[in-house]
């Protein structure tokens, strides 16, 4: 894994550090599990825009 700097506005920082499921897993597996979300849905979009690639 590479480290990489965020930045947040102070209030969703604060929201996020009082949530608890953020407290268990840490705010990094979150970032990381919604940026794997965000391309899987965005994969599903563009092929749902443009059909399956036909299989080579």
């Amino acid at each position: 894994m590479k480290a990489v700097q965020v930045t947040l506005e102070e209030d969703l920082l604060r929201e996020l550090a009082a949530d608890e499921r953020v407290q268990r897993i840490g705010r990094s597996a979150l970032l990381r599990e919604l940026a794997r979300d965000y391309l899987r849905r965005e994969r599903e979009r563009r092929i749902d825009e443009h059909g399956a690639k036909p299989a080579s």
